[in-house]
Order: structure tokens, then C-alpha cells, then sequence
């Protein structure tokens, strides 16, 4: 059928629709009771938004800040919801180190212009670090007391409050690692996303993976085959990112290519060209006469 593999959750985003009718739409169809014609028609009747409705929603959606103020202007303010961030570099030029910050900004409350959610760190190469993630969210807890001296009296009292009930433990305990140690663990972590946030008193805002190239570089796969479980993975964390309204930002590794045409290499992100067309926003992290580039 032209429906497997489609989900209820994915089918309710596409029509416009509450998930439970899209369940009903997919159980009604796949026993034979309507046809794949009148999904089309309902997606045709449902489905249409005017451009500047998409501007008008783009514009209100949070931002996951990086604090690094030429970052956030070139990322156009931040790390977006509904979409896959690529941060791509070299071994050692912070890519697991803006992964736990922007882990911990998720914390930061809505009062203070966060997005006041938790995160999903998805550690496949064992590089998270609580401990350097403790010491980020006391940095960040210090920073944003530091900046309540530019508000006006009438903001100051209601961030005050906010940012008393922030603590280093507090935005600790709002980020959830999944230690994935080969391609099954993490097919499954992803696929399981949306079951995970639901039991959430908080919602999920931010998922990281570190990275998503590992296990792909180092597990024996035909080429079908490994499309097929990049594919996988990517588009279960797309739908989730646009269920949840969550941003997602994978790390990936880089590789040596050459140009063709002038015979020079140069260093991409890893995992091919099919993947290369994947992510909406490509973050490439570099050094430069010992400087940090983005």
C-alpha cells in the first residue's frame, strides 16, 4: 500500500487535522473503508495557508539562543524550531561544546525571552559531559543576573522571579541523555521521541546529536541500506521537530574531498551527498589563524 509506513502524527501535520482523526483516516482506509482519493481530497480542503501566514507563525516561534551575540545574527536569531541544524567541523573546534550550551539556554524561561523547555541529548560517541554542563548552566544563571541590570523596574520584578526558581540543578534535570552505542539503540531513541515527550511535565524544545555520523562511519552497511537508516533517522527527528515544534541540531563529523575540476581538497561535512540536501540549516565550524569561525 502507498500508506505504509505512514504515521498518524505525521498524516495530522500534513492535513491540518488532530491526530486522533488521522488515526482514524489511516485505520479506515488501510480495512478498505474509503480510498488514498479522499485523503487527497481532505489534504487539498485542509491543507492550504497563505504566505503570510507561514511569515506571521515563523516570526512569533522561539529562537534557542547560542548567547554568542555574531552567532545569533547569523543564524537569524537563533537555532530554529521545525527544522534540522547541521553543526558541522574539525575534531576539537567545539561542536559538543555548543551542543551542552544550547542544551542548557533551552532552560532559560519565557519571562527572560527563552523557550523555558527541556532537552534530549542523544550521546553517540560518549562525549557528554555533566560536569561541564553544570558549570555552562552556572554560567548562564550569572549572566542572566548580570543582565537584569539593563531592565526597566517594571520587567526587573518579573525576571527576578523567574530566574530565582533557575538553578544549575534545575536545568540539569531538564536534559535528558540517551547514551546510543550502535546504529540499533539509535534508531530506536529517535523513533521513540514523540512517546518520550509525551510523559513530559515540561516540553521537549531542543534535541541534540553527537553525532549523527558516528555509528553510520563505523558499522558495516550496504549503501541501500545505509540511505535507508539515514533516512530513517532524519525524518523521524523532522517529524518530530514539527509535531512538538522543537528545534533539532545534529553534529556531524567532516571528511576530505576533492574538486573535480581543480583537483583540490578541502573538508565537508561527513555522510555523503544525499545527506548534504537533508539538513535546512548548515552551521560549519572552523579555525582560522587560531580563531574560531563560523
Amino acid at each position: 500500500s502507498d500508506l505504509d509506513g505512514v504515521h498518524a502524527a505525521s498524516l495530522a501535520l500534513k492535513l491540518g487535522i488532530g491526530e486522533g482523526e488521522a488515526a482514524k483516516l489511516l485505520a479506515n482506509v488501510r480495512s478498505g473503508g474509503s480510498s488514498t482519493d479522499e485523503l487527497g481530497a481532505n489534504f487539498l480542503r485542509s491543507s492550504a495557508r497563505t504566505g503570510l501566514a507561514h511569515l506571521q507563525e515563523e516570526r512569533a516561534m522561539f529562537r534557542i539562543v547560542t548567547l554568542v551575540q555574531r552567532l545569533d545574527e547569523l543564524l537569524g536569531g537563533g537555532i530554529r524550531p521545525c527544522q534540522l541544524t547541521e553543526v558541522a567541523g574539525v575534531p576539537g573546534v567545539g561542536k559538543t561544546q555548543l551542543g551542552m550550551q544550547l542544551s542548557v539556554n533551552t532552560a532559560i524561561p519565557h519571562a527572560l525571552g527563552g523557550c523555558g523547555g527541556e532537552t534530549v541529548y542523544i550521546d553517540t560517541e560518549g562525549s557528554f559531559s555533566a560536569q561541564r554542563t553544570a558549570q555552562m548552566a552556572e554560567g548562564l544563571i550569572s549572566s542572566l543576573w548580570q543582565r537584569l541590570s539593563a531592565c526597566n523596574p517594571a520587567e526587573r520584578a518579573q525576571r527576578e522571579a523567574a530566574l530565582r526558581g533557575l538553578t544549575s540543578e534545575s536545568i540539569l534535570c531538564g536534559v535528558h541523555v540517551f547514551r546510543c552505542h550502535d546504529l540499533a539503540e539509535l534508531v530506536a531513541v529517535v523513533k521513540g521521541l514523540r512517546d518520550f515527550a509525551a510523559g513530559r511535565s515540561s516540553r521537549i524544545r531542543l534535541v541534540v546529536v553527537d553525532s549523527v555520523a558516528f555509528h553510520f562511519r563505523h558499522e558495516q552497511l550496504a549503501y541501500t541500506r545505509r540511505l535507508q537508516m539515514l533516512g530513517t533517522v532524519s525524518q523521524a527527528l523532522l517529524d518530530f521537530a514539527r509535531v512538538e515544534r522543537a528545534a533539532a541540531v545534529l553534529i556531524n563529523q567532516v571528511t576530505t574531498r576533492v574538486n573535480d575540476a581543480t583537483n583540490e581538497s578541502f573538508i565537508a561535512p561527513a555522510l555523503g551527498e544525499s545527506w548534504a540536501h537533508t539538513c535546512h540549516t548548515k552551521l560549519m565550524l572552523e579555525w582560522r589563524q587560531r580563531v574560531r569561525m563560523a
